[in-house]
């Protein structure tokens, strides 16, 4: 997406400007792509960052079958003593994408992530493309969240919203703020860092240490960059190859 980061350089400078920022776009026809992505970037600059992406009409509302919301994610991202803690997450119970890589890879989707056109479960990826994908809790809590993200990143931006408004395209919403708002900057890095390590080192079954979400995603990528190379499924591969001949 080329707009992403236009916009997030954006709110970045109003944030640093006036303590906030706010910046809506649309017309987008594109994948957000990670929204971990914007706000470690927003982080990084010692602001706190909130990302909405909208996405065409996939997840239904709560009890119904008919696509109306999109994958809508939501990424969080907060400035801390030692790294920014990152959060980032579909409001479906997979991402498109991965009912697109299921499909090339010839491989199942999980059981109880997507419908199909007539509502039944389904874990065939073509029938998933041509139906639905489940909120991510499966309850009316993650529909519920799938609705206010196509609020925010597709409606008030006046983007599409649901089946309306379709040639605006898709939306996106990206907002920073200066912890100087309310708290001292660094008393709140050290905030965040000491409830990081609160999370981490709390009681579990087995002794192990609690992952903070998002550090996996965070350390593949780590690990990915210290080798210099991404492995690629053979079949993906010639794909990716048959689009480039």
């Amino acid at each position: 997406m080329l707009v992403g980061p236009l916009a997030m350089n954006e709110v970045i400078r109003l944030a640093k400007e006036n303590g906030f920022g706010v910046v809506g776009t649309s017309g987008s026809s594109t994948s957000s792509g990670s929204l971990s992505y914007y706000v470690e970037k927003i982080a990084k600059v010692d602001l706190i960052g909130i990302v909405m992406a909208q996405s065409p009409e996939s997840t239904p509302p709560y009890g119904g079958i008919e696509p109306l919301f999109g994958t809508n994610p939501i990424g969080f991202g907060f400035p801390a003593k030692n790294k920014p803690l990152i959060f980032d997450m579909g409001t479906s119970a997979i991402s498109f994408g991965a009912i697109l890589e299921a499909k090339a890879l010839g491989k199942k989707l999980p059981m109880n992530v997507a419908l199909d056109k007539e509502g039944n479960i389904t874990d065939d990826p073509n029938k998933a493309i041509d139906g639905a994908t489940l909120s991510f809790d499966r309850s009316h809590k993650g529909a519920g969240l799938a609705m206010m993200v196509e609020i925010l990143a597709g409606l008030w931006p006046g983007a599409w919203f649901t089946v309306h408004n379709k040639e605006a395209g898709w939306g996106n919403l990206f907002m920073a703020f200066s912890p100087d708002l309310l708290m001292d900057l660094n008393e709140f890095k050290e905030r965040v860092n000491l409830l990081v390590e609160t999370v981490r080192n709390s009681k579990t079954k087995d002794g192990k240490k609690v992952r903070i979400s998002g550090e996996r995603t965070i350390n593949i990528r780590n690990d990915k960059l210290k080798k210099g190379f991404l492995e690629i499924e053979d079949r993906l591969l010639n794909q990716l190859k048959k689009f480039t001949s």
